[in-house]
């Protein structure tokens, strides 16, 4: 648990390090990054929620929905990601890159039971989105070093699904708790 947490605060805070540490070791397996990290910590967010929702039945479906939009916007950029990226790293590419969106969100999720916050959630899901963006730009400057800069085909449809994955998770969670308000 304890390196769960240090592996949270050294992707927010120390990007390019934690991006060193991961291309010295060869990469992570995206599976082992899914199981271990991005799913846990997306489920940790959900249940920071509920003391903020404060009704119980309300906060688990809201949990799960929210649950089940950040894994598919997760598993939506990690395939373009990979799609994207895996000619430029060659065979172990595909690994590599699906590593990519797994870390970059996290101060996303880590943000997201500030989305609740009428007005200021706005304000926290753009700097979510502005994080992570960097973290992935931390990342492809680390892992992807003999193809820097990265040609703009690459990396602005990148940047720009990112964006919009997850300004759209945004507005729709914000959707789902206006249902529950009604």
């Amino acid at each position: 648990m304890r390196q769960f947490f240090l592996t949270v605060r050294d992707v927010i805070f120390k990007p390019g390090e934690f991006w060193h540490d991961v291309s010295a070791a060869g990469g992570r397996d995206s599976l082992d990054a899914l199981r271990s990290y991005a799913v846990p910590l997306i489920a940790l967010a959900q249940i920071a929620k509920f003391p903020v929702i404060g009704v119980p039945r309300t906060a688990m479906i809201y949990g799960i929905i929210n649950f089940v939009l950040d894994v598919a916007v997760l598993y939506l950029l990690m395939g373009l990601y990979t799609a994207f990226l895996d000619e430029t790293r060659g065979k172990d590419g595909a690994t590599v890159a699906a590593l990519i969106p797994c870390f970059s969100l996290t101060p996303f999720w880590v943000l997201e039971p500030l989305f609740l916050f009428d007005r200021l959630g706005l304000f926290f899901a753009g700097a979510g989105v502005l994080t992570a963006l960097f973290i992935a730009n931390a990342a492809f400057t680390v892992l992807y070093p003999h193809r820097l800069p990265l040609p703009a085909k690459v990396s602005y449809p990148l940047q720009l699904v990112t964006a919009l994955g997850t300004m759209l998770t945004f507005f729709l969670m914000n959707g789902v708790m206006n249902i529950f308000t009604l």
